[in-house]
Parts: C-alpha cells; structure tokens; sequence
C-alpha cells in the first residue's frame, strides 16, 4: 500500500561546540522536554506517524529510554551518525573529530527513508505552521522531482550572542535559483554580514530570504544525494574541517535541472539554541507557546 504520509527526519547528532554541552538533549520546556519534542508534537497535531533521528554515539541511550517510549504513537527510528559511516571503498580518516555534517547525516538515514521527508534540525524551533507548510507541498504533489525549501527572514533568524551558520536564499518565481551556506553570519556596526574563511566581511541584504536546513524532500533525492556523497569523499576524506552541506547537494539539483526547489515563505516564529544564552530565550519563548494553548 503506498504511504502519502511524509517521514520527519531530525538531525541530532552535532557536537554543539558553541553551545558548550549536547544542546539536543537539554530540556527547555515546563515539564522537562528538549526542543525537538516540539516538533514531535507539531508532526501529530498534523496526522503524522513515522520520525527518524540522526543520533550520535553519546546521546543514543538517551533518545532510546527517554524519547522513544514517550511518544508511542510514533514509530520512531533513530539511526547514528558515525565517522566511519562511509561511502564503500572510502577508509576512515583517524584524524577527524567533529561529524562529517549535515548532508552526511541525511546519507546516514538512507536505507530507512521509503517515502517523501522533511528534514529538519534538533536545536531549531521552527513553528508549526511552517513544518505544516513543507508537509502540505509534500502530500500535495505527484511529481517526484519536485522539491522545497523554507525560508524565512533573515533578520528573524539572527543570535544576539555570536554568529550563526545560515544558508542565503536567491528566489526567482516562487523558486530557489541558489543557496549558498554562510558559516558566519552576524550584525555588525548595524551591517548584517557574513565573515569569511580568510577574515573578509562579505555584506548581506537586510531581506535576503534565509533558509536552518528545514526543507521537504522526495525519497529520490537519495540518488543525488549518494552520488555527492562519494564525490566529496573522494575529494575530502582527509581533511579534518570540512564539512558536507546540504546546500551544496540542493545546489546540484538546481545546476543539473534534476528537479525543481520551490521555496515558501514562512511568517512562522523561529528561534534556535546555538550559544549557551539562547536557552533562556528558547524556555521563556516555549512558555508563551504554551499560554497561548498553541502547546498543551
């Protein structure tokens, strides 16, 4: 029987080395929940039924006897990201320490996902209506090359505290024509700016439209996907920094006019807990929510 319903993948499995602790698994809300159980609650409110989690190593027995139990009218996978989760005929580089990022960890979740998903990250609220926003575009269309991606205001999107990791938008007819991941992005002498490699401030337009990897995706884009996978492998398995992005593998969708991108806007309040400081803005924030009886 073919499923309609979209899979939610979360990607829980970074260091949160700014953050200074595993922001994952860092309770936030009244009753003790961590930040993606809110999107576990926004995935039911909708009807959906199948979540996979991108977990590392240290926080696995975590989600296992914590999360798993709590939720069981969802059937939750979780699936680890490792460092020697590697394309065949790569070897491990014993150097490296820090996860091999984002679109790595989609790759790692392949041979579970059957079904159109929406990815998301764990230390991102991103609200509701925009995660009903991807689910909807999913359920709605029968072309199995057409994709999307969430944007929202990139002034919406900023940490008062240090700089954040952002993907800029370029949007043409309601469809993503670029995205580029900004590692550094901050304000700065009331410029909004993003800081280079080699120490260069490169400016950003105020309404640039900014996307936290919250994006609808059909099951083939694992094609691509596993395709980039080796290509960066190949080419970067012995460096110690680098990192595998998803908008570098959105981009070669675009570029090889393999698919289109549509992007949405979304008025949804975001917030997201990269620096220490963010949590009490996350807490106070979730609390509002729930006055509001968005959240019960």
């Amino acid at each position: 029987m073919k499923q309609t319903k979209p899979v939610l993948l979360i990607m829980a499995a970074g260091l949160g080395s700014r953050y200074g602790w595993l922001k994952q698994i860092d309770p936030v809300g009244p009753n003790g929940e961590i930040l993606l159980e809110f999107a576990l609650k926004d995935a039911i409110s909708f009807g959906m039924e199948e979540i996979v989690v991108i977990v590392s190593e240290t926080i696995r027995a975590d989600f296992e006897s914590m999360i798993v139990p709590k939720y069981p009218e969802l059937r939750i996978t979780l699936v680890t990201q490792t460092l020697t989760s590697l394309p065949e005929g790569i070897s491990q580089n014993p150097e490296r320490t820090k996860p091999w990022g984002t679109a790595h960890a989609v790759w790692c979740a392949r041979e579970v996902i059957k079904w159109p998903f929406i990815v998301m990250n764990a230390d991102d609220f991103y609200g509701r209506d925009a995660l009903k926003q991807s689910y909807d575009f999913l359920v709605g269309t029968n072309e199995w090359t057409n994709h999307c991606i969430i944007t929202y205001p990139i002034t919406s999107t900023l940490s008062e505290y240090g700089t954040v990791s952002r993907g800029i938008c370029a949007v043409e007819n309601s469809k993503l024509v670029k995205i580029v991941e900004h590692t550094k992005v901050s304000r700065k002498d009331g410029r909004l700016i993003h800081t280079a490699e080699d120490g260069r401030e490169i400016a950003i337009r105020e309404d640039a439209p900014a996307n936290m990897n919250l994006f609808g995706f059909q099951q083939n884009f694992f094609e691509i996907l596993d395709r980039e996978c080796i290509k960066f492998f190949e080419a970067f398995i012995h460096d110690e920094k680098r990192e595998f992005f998803l908008p570098s593998v959105v981009m070669q969708i675009i570029t090889e006019h393999a698919g289109t991108i549509t992007a949405i806007s979304t008025t949804s309040q975001w917030f997201g807990m990269t620096y220490p400081e963010d949590r009490l803005e996350a807490k106070n924030k979730i609390q509002a929510l729930i006055d509001w009886r968005e959240y019960l």
